[in-house]
Protein backbone atom coordinates (compact mmCIF):
# COMPACT_ATOMS: atom_id res chain seq x y z
CA UNK A 1 0.00 0.00 0.00
CA UNK A 2 2.79 2.45 0.96
CA UNK A 3 4.64 1.63 -2.24
CA UNK A 4 1.53 2.40 -4.29
CA UNK A 5 1.05 5.74 -2.48
CA UNK A 6 4.70 6.62 -3.15
CA UNK A 7 4.30 5.70 -6.83
CA UNK A 8 1.12 7.79 -7.09
CA UNK A 9 2.85 10.78 -5.44
CA UNK A 10 5.89 10.46 -7.71
CA UNK A 11 3.65 10.19 -10.76
CA UNK A 12 1.71 13.26 -9.61
CA UNK A 13 4.88 15.33 -9.10
CA UNK A 14 6.30 14.22 -12.44
CA UNK A 15 3.07 15.22 -14.15
CA UNK A 16 3.16 18.63 -12.45
CA UNK A 17 6.81 19.15 -13.41
CA UNK A 18 6.11 18.06 -16.97
CA UNK A 19 3.16 20.45 -17.10
CA UNK A 20 5.24 23.36 -15.79
CA UNK A 21 8.03 22.57 -18.25
CA UNK A 22 5.46 22.40 -21.04
CA UNK A 23 4.03 25.79 -20.06
CA UNK A 24 7.52 27.32 -20.01
CA UNK A 25 8.26 25.93 -23.48
CA UNK A 26 4.87 27.14 -24.75
CA UNK A 27 5.45 30.61 -23.28
CA UNK A 28 8.93 30.76 -24.81
CA UNK A 29 7.47 29.93 -28.19
CA UNK A 30 4.55 32.35 -27.90
CA UNK A 31 6.75 35.20 -26.67
CA UNK A 32 9.35 34.75 -29.41
CA UNK A 33 9.10 37.57 -31.99
CA UNK A 34 7.65 36.25 -35.21
CA UNK A 35 9.78 36.52 -38.33
CA UNK A 36 8.80 38.98 -41.01
CA UNK A 37 10.07 40.08 -44.41
CA UNK A 38 11.75 43.31 -45.43
CA UNK A 39 8.96 45.77 -46.17
CA UNK A 40 10.37 49.30 -46.33
CA UNK A 41 13.29 51.62 -45.66
CA UNK A 42 13.47 54.57 -43.27
CA UNK A 43 13.64 57.62 -45.54
CA UNK A 44 16.70 59.82 -45.12
CA UNK A 45 16.11 63.01 -43.14
CA UNK A 46 16.13 65.79 -45.76
CA UNK A 47 17.88 68.32 -43.50
CA UNK A 48 20.61 65.93 -42.27
CA UNK A 49 23.92 64.72 -43.68
CA UNK A 50 24.73 61.08 -44.43
CA UNK A 51 27.81 59.19 -45.51
CA UNK A 52 26.43 55.97 -46.97
CA UNK A 53 27.35 53.20 -49.42
CA UNK A 54 26.37 53.43 -53.07
CA UNK A 55 22.85 52.14 -53.55
CA UNK A 56 21.91 52.51 -49.86
CA UNK A 57 18.11 52.84 -49.72
CA UNK A 58 17.79 53.56 -46.02
CA UNK A 59 17.60 51.65 -42.74
CA UNK A 60 15.52 48.49 -43.37
CA UNK A 61 12.29 47.73 -41.49
CA UNK A 62 10.13 44.62 -41.69
CA UNK A 63 6.37 44.32 -42.24
CA UNK A 64 5.79 44.85 -38.50
CA UNK A 65 7.71 48.14 -38.56
CA UNK A 66 10.68 46.65 -36.67
CA UNK A 67 14.25 47.58 -37.58
CA UNK A 68 16.24 44.79 -39.19
CA UNK A 69 19.61 43.91 -40.68
CA UNK A 70 18.67 43.04 -44.26
CA UNK A 71 21.78 40.89 -44.75
CA UNK A 72 21.25 38.84 -41.57
CA UNK A 73 17.67 39.22 -40.26
CA UNK A 74 17.54 38.08 -36.63
CA UNK A 75 14.57 37.25 -34.42
CA UNK A 76 15.24 35.98 -30.90
CA UNK A 77 14.08 32.36 -30.52
CA UNK A 78 12.85 31.59 -26.99
CA UNK A 79 13.19 27.84 -27.50
CA UNK A 80 16.87 28.20 -28.41
CA UNK A 81 17.29 30.43 -25.38
CA UNK A 82 15.84 27.73 -23.12
CA UNK A 83 18.06 25.08 -24.71
CA UNK A 84 21.14 27.25 -24.08
CA UNK A 85 20.40 28.24 -20.48
CA UNK A 86 21.55 25.06 -18.61
CA UNK A 87 25.03 25.14 -20.20
CA UNK A 88 25.21 28.89 -19.62
CA UNK A 89 24.42 28.41 -15.93
CA UNK A 90 27.27 25.91 -15.65
CA UNK A 91 29.62 28.40 -17.36
CA UNK A 92 28.55 31.16 -14.95
CA UNK A 93 29.38 28.88 -12.01
CA UNK A 94 32.76 28.02 -13.52
CA UNK A 95 33.51 31.72 -14.06
CA UNK A 96 32.36 32.87 -10.60
CA UNK A 97 35.89 33.44 -9.23
CA UNK A 98 37.31 35.05 -12.37
CA UNK A 99 38.80 38.55 -11.92
CA UNK A 100 40.40 40.65 -14.66
CA UNK A 101 43.40 42.88 -13.72
CA UNK A 102 42.65 46.61 -13.71
CA UNK A 103 44.73 49.82 -13.71
CA UNK A 104 43.09 51.96 -11.01
CA UNK A 105 42.74 55.75 -11.03
CA UNK A 106 41.73 57.52 -7.83
CA UNK A 107 41.72 61.06 -9.23
CA UNK A 108 40.82 62.95 -12.42
CA UNK A 109 44.38 63.33 -13.71
CA UNK A 110 43.99 60.58 -16.34
CA UNK A 111 40.73 62.15 -17.54
CA UNK A 112 42.47 65.42 -18.36
CA UNK A 113 45.08 64.05 -20.79
CA UNK A 114 44.16 65.25 -24.25
CA UNK A 115 43.71 62.91 -27.24
CA UNK A 116 43.59 59.74 -25.18
CA UNK A 117 41.30 56.79 -24.68
CA UNK A 118 40.66 54.67 -21.56
CA UNK A 119 38.99 51.27 -21.67
CA UNK A 120 36.66 51.13 -18.66
CA UNK A 121 35.94 47.40 -19.02
CA UNK A 122 33.51 45.42 -21.18
CA UNK A 123 32.34 47.80 -23.95
CA UNK A 124 32.74 51.08 -22.03
CA UNK A 125 35.26 53.72 -23.10
CA UNK A 126 36.25 57.25 -22.12
CA UNK A 127 37.71 59.48 -24.84
CA UNK A 128 39.14 62.97 -24.52
CA UNK A 129 39.62 64.64 -27.89
CA UNK A 130 40.42 68.37 -28.13
CA UNK A 131 39.13 69.06 -24.59
CA UNK A 132 35.89 67.22 -25.46
CA UNK A 133 34.97 64.38 -23.08
CA UNK A 134 33.08 61.40 -24.51
CA UNK A 135 31.75 58.24 -22.85
CA UNK A 136 30.73 55.23 -24.94
CA UNK A 137 28.30 52.62 -23.56
CA UNK A 138 28.97 53.44 -19.87
CA UNK A 139 28.20 50.49 -17.59
CA UNK A 140 29.53 50.89 -14.05
CA UNK A 141 27.47 48.42 -12.04
CA UNK A 142 26.10 44.88 -11.99
CA UNK A 143 23.23 44.18 -14.35
CA UNK A 144 19.99 42.66 -13.07
CA UNK A 145 21.33 39.21 -14.04
CA UNK A 146 25.12 39.44 -14.32
CA UNK A 147 27.62 40.63 -11.67
CA UNK A 148 30.81 42.44 -12.65
CA UNK A 149 34.02 40.40 -12.64
CA UNK A 150 36.30 43.42 -12.94
CA UNK A 151 36.31 46.58 -10.86
CA UNK A 152 35.74 50.04 -12.27
CA UNK A 153 39.17 51.48 -13.11
CA UNK A 154 37.78 55.00 -12.60
CA UNK A 155 35.25 55.72 -9.81
CA UNK A 156 31.99 56.64 -11.62
CA UNK A 157 31.55 59.80 -9.53
CA UNK A 158 34.66 61.29 -11.20
CA UNK A 159 32.86 61.61 -14.54
CA UNK A 160 31.52 65.11 -14.00
CA UNK A 161 32.58 67.01 -17.13
CA UNK A 162 31.20 64.74 -19.84
CA UNK A 163 30.11 66.44 -23.06
CA UNK A 164 28.69 63.46 -24.99
CA UNK A 165 27.42 60.00 -24.09
CA UNK A 166 27.25 57.54 -26.99
CA UNK A 167 24.91 54.54 -26.63
CA UNK A 168 25.15 51.75 -29.21
CA UNK A 169 21.98 49.86 -28.26
CA UNK A 170 19.57 49.08 -25.42
CA UNK A 171 21.01 45.89 -23.85
CA UNK A 172 21.71 46.16 -20.14
CA UNK A 173 25.46 45.59 -20.46
CA UNK A 174 25.66 48.67 -22.73
CA UNK A 175 22.75 50.86 -21.62
CA UNK A 176 22.45 50.69 -17.83
CA UNK A 177 19.75 52.80 -16.12
CA UNK A 178 21.75 53.23 -12.90
CA UNK A 179 24.87 54.37 -14.75
CA UNK A 180 22.86 56.72 -16.95
CA UNK A 181 21.00 58.25 -14.01
CA UNK A 182 24.29 58.93 -12.23
CA UNK A 183 25.87 60.45 -15.33
CA UNK A 184 22.87 62.60 -16.23
CA UNK A 185 22.66 63.87 -12.66
CA UNK A 186 26.38 64.77 -12.61
CA UNK A 187 26.43 66.05 -16.20
CA UNK A 188 23.12 67.88 -16.81
CA UNK A 189 24.47 69.53 -19.98
CA UNK A 190 25.70 66.30 -21.60
CA UNK A 191 24.16 65.23 -24.90
CA UNK A 192 23.26 61.57 -25.48
CA UNK A 193 23.89 60.40 -29.06
CA UNK A 194 22.30 57.11 -30.02
CA UNK A 195 20.08 55.27 -32.53
CA UNK A 196 16.49 55.86 -33.60
CA UNK A 197 14.02 55.16 -30.80
CA UNK A 198 16.72 55.01 -28.12
CA UNK A 199 16.09 58.64 -27.09
CA UNK A 200 12.73 57.74 -25.53
CA UNK A 201 14.34 54.98 -23.48
CA UNK A 202 17.06 57.34 -22.22
CA UNK A 203 14.50 59.94 -21.16
CA UNK A 204 12.61 57.27 -19.20
CA UNK A 205 15.62 56.77 -16.90
CA UNK A 206 15.29 60.16 -15.21
CA UNK A 207 12.75 62.90 -14.51
CA UNK A 208 15.21 65.66 -15.42
CA UNK A 209 15.47 67.03 -18.98
CA UNK A 210 17.91 65.14 -21.22
CA UNK A 211 19.46 66.39 -24.46
CA UNK A 212 19.32 63.53 -26.95
CA UNK A 213 20.15 63.03 -30.63
CA UNK A 214 18.69 59.90 -32.29
CA UNK A 215 20.53 58.95 -35.48
CA UNK A 216 19.70 56.82 -38.46
CA UNK A 217 22.30 54.40 -39.88
CA UNK A 218 25.04 56.36 -41.69
CA UNK A 219 23.70 59.69 -40.40
CA UNK A 220 26.28 62.32 -39.43
CA UNK A 221 26.27 64.83 -36.60
CA UNK A 222 28.80 67.66 -36.62
CA UNK A 223 30.15 68.81 -33.24
CA UNK A 224 32.48 71.60 -32.09
CA UNK A 225 36.26 71.30 -32.56
CA UNK A 226 35.89 69.64 -36.00
CA UNK A 227 34.39 66.49 -34.45
CA UNK A 228 31.99 64.44 -36.55
CA UNK A 229 30.12 61.34 -35.39
CA UNK A 230 28.35 58.79 -37.58
CA UNK A 231 25.98 56.04 -36.45
CA UNK A 232 26.75 52.93 -38.50
CA UNK A 233 25.20 49.44 -38.88
CA UNK A 234 26.13 46.35 -36.90
CA UNK A 235 24.82 42.79 -36.94
CA UNK A 236 22.82 42.71 -33.71
CA UNK A 237 19.35 43.53 -32.32
CA UNK A 238 17.52 45.54 -29.65
CA UNK A 239 15.36 44.08 -26.89
CA UNK A 240 14.53 44.91 -23.30
CA UNK A 241 12.04 43.18 -20.99
CA UNK A 242 8.44 44.21 -21.72
CA UNK A 243 9.54 46.22 -24.76
CA UNK A 244 8.77 45.54 -28.41
CA UNK A 245 11.52 43.62 -30.20
CA UNK A 246 13.73 45.74 -32.49
CA UNK A 247 11.69 48.89 -31.87
CA UNK A 248 15.00 50.73 -31.36
CA UNK A 249 17.97 50.94 -33.70
CA UNK A 250 21.32 49.40 -32.75
CA UNK A 251 24.73 50.08 -34.28
CA UNK A 252 28.26 51.38 -33.88
CA UNK A 253 29.96 54.75 -34.14
CA UNK A 254 32.57 56.38 -36.34
CA UNK A 255 34.30 59.40 -34.77
CA UNK A 256 36.29 61.76 -37.01
CA UNK A 257 38.49 64.58 -35.77
CA UNK A 258 41.61 66.54 -36.69
CA UNK A 259 44.87 66.06 -34.84
CA UNK A 260 47.30 68.84 -33.95
CA UNK A 261 48.74 68.76 -37.48
CA UNK A 262 45.16 69.06 -38.85
CA UNK A 263 45.26 65.52 -40.22
CA UNK A 264 41.89 63.76 -40.12
CA UNK A 265 41.82 60.82 -37.70
CA UNK A 266 39.07 58.21 -37.56
CA UNK A 267 37.99 55.89 -34.72
CA UNK A 268 35.55 53.07 -35.43
CA UNK A 269 33.62 51.64 -32.49
CA UNK A 270 31.87 48.50 -33.70
CA UNK A 271 29.32 48.04 -30.91
CA UNK A 272 27.94 44.54 -30.43
CA UNK A 273 28.09 42.70 -33.73
CA UNK A 274 28.25 39.42 -35.50
CA UNK A 275 30.45 39.18 -38.57
CA UNK A 276 29.13 40.69 -41.81
CA UNK A 277 29.85 42.78 -44.89
CA UNK A 278 29.35 46.05 -43.00
CA UNK A 279 33.01 45.93 -41.95
CA UNK A 280 34.07 46.19 -45.59
CA UNK A 281 31.66 49.11 -46.00
CA UNK A 282 33.41 50.86 -43.12
CA UNK A 283 36.69 50.63 -45.03
CA UNK A 284 35.17 52.03 -48.23
CA UNK A 285 33.47 54.93 -46.45
CA UNK A 286 35.72 55.89 -43.54
CA UNK A 287 39.20 54.29 -43.73
CA UNK A 288 39.56 54.14 -39.89
CA UNK A 289 42.86 54.54 -38.11
CA UNK A 290 41.62 52.65 -35.04
CA UNK A 291 38.97 49.92 -34.76
CA UNK A 292 37.44 48.95 -31.41
CA UNK A 293 35.78 45.57 -31.90
CA UNK A 294 34.11 42.95 -29.66
CA UNK A 295 35.74 39.55 -29.16
CA UNK A 296 33.83 38.01 -26.24
CA UNK A 297 30.53 36.25 -25.49
CA UNK A 298 31.05 34.01 -28.53
CA UNK A 299 30.30 30.44 -27.35
CA UNK A 300 28.39 28.35 -28.22
CA UNK A 301 28.61 29.41 -31.85
CA UNK A 302 25.21 27.93 -32.78
CA UNK A 303 23.62 30.44 -30.38
CA UNK A 304 26.02 33.42 -30.40
CA UNK A 305 27.16 33.62 -34.03
CA UNK A 306 24.21 35.77 -35.11
CA UNK A 307 25.11 38.60 -32.74
CA UNK A 308 28.66 38.19 -31.38
CA UNK A 309 31.94 37.61 -33.19
CA UNK A 310 34.57 35.12 -32.14
CA UNK A 311 38.11 36.49 -31.67
CA UNK A 312 39.08 35.00 -35.05
CA UNK A 313 36.13 36.71 -36.74
CA UNK A 314 37.04 39.98 -34.99
CA UNK A 315 40.53 39.79 -36.47
CA UNK A 316 39.00 39.26 -39.91
CA UNK A 317 36.60 42.16 -39.32
CA UNK A 318 39.62 44.29 -38.38
CA UNK A 319 41.29 43.43 -41.68
CA UNK A 320 38.05 44.08 -43.57
CA UNK A 321 37.70 47.51 -41.97
CA UNK A 322 41.14 48.56 -43.16
CA UNK A 323 42.01 50.00 -39.74
CA UNK A 324 45.64 50.36 -38.72
CA UNK A 325 45.10 49.46 -35.03
CA UNK A 326 42.70 47.13 -33.22
CA UNK A 327 41.57 47.45 -29.60
CA UNK A 328 39.53 44.38 -28.53
CA UNK A 329 36.63 44.80 -26.11
CA UNK A 330 33.50 43.03 -24.80
CA UNK A 331 35.23 40.51 -22.56
CA UNK A 332 36.55 40.18 -19.02
CA UNK A 333 33.73 41.95 -17.15
CA UNK A 334 30.47 39.99 -17.52
CA UNK A 335 30.04 36.24 -17.97
CA UNK A 336 27.54 36.52 -20.81
CA UNK A 337 28.15 33.23 -22.60
CA UNK A 338 29.73 29.80 -22.22
CA UNK A 339 33.46 30.37 -22.69
CA UNK A 340 35.93 30.89 -19.83
CA UNK A 341 36.08 34.66 -19.41
CA UNK A 342 39.79 34.88 -20.23
CA UNK A 343 39.55 32.70 -23.37
CA UNK A 344 39.00 35.56 -25.88
CA UNK A 345 42.13 37.33 -24.61
CA UNK A 346 44.12 34.06 -24.61
CA UNK A 347 43.19 33.50 -28.26
CA UNK A 348 44.43 36.98 -29.15
CA UNK A 349 47.64 36.37 -27.22
CA UNK A 350 48.25 33.39 -29.48
CA UNK A 351 47.73 35.74 -32.43
CA UNK A 352 50.08 38.25 -30.80
CA UNK A 353 52.01 38.92 -33.98
CA UNK A 354 48.87 40.33 -35.59
CA UNK A 355 49.98 43.72 -36.88
CA UNK A 356 48.25 46.59 -35.11
CA UNK A 357 46.78 44.59 -32.20
CA UNK A 358 46.57 46.69 -29.02
CA UNK A 359 45.50 44.59 -26.02
CA UNK A 360 44.61 46.97 -23.16
CA UNK A 361 43.92 46.51 -19.49
CA UNK A 362 40.86 48.33 -18.14
CA UNK A 363 42.08 51.70 -16.93
CA UNK A 364 45.12 51.80 -19.21
CA UNK A 365 45.54 55.22 -20.85
CA UNK A 366 45.99 54.82 -24.61
CA UNK A 367 47.34 57.72 -26.69
CA UNK A 368 45.36 58.51 -29.83
CA UNK A 369 48.26 60.58 -31.14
Amino acid sequence: MRRNRFKNKATKYLAIEAGVAGLIVLAAWLLSPKKSKLAAYVPAKPDKKYRKPAGWKGTPVDAEGRFMNAEFPFYQNGLKLLWWMPSHLIAAINNRFFRFPVVHHTGREALKVNNTLIWLGHASFFLRIHQTNILIDPQFFNTAVYPRHSQNPVPPDLFTQIDYILLSHDHADHCDPGSMRLLLQNNPHATVITGLGMDKLVRSFTAQPVQTVALDWYEEIALPHSLRIYFVPSRHYCARLFNRFNSRLWGGFVIKYEDQERRVKTIYYGGDSGYGSHFSDIKKLFHPDLAILPIGAFLPRWFMRANHMSPWEALQAFRDSGAKKLIPMHYGTFSLSNEPMNLPDRILQQAGDEEGLERLKPGQVYSLG
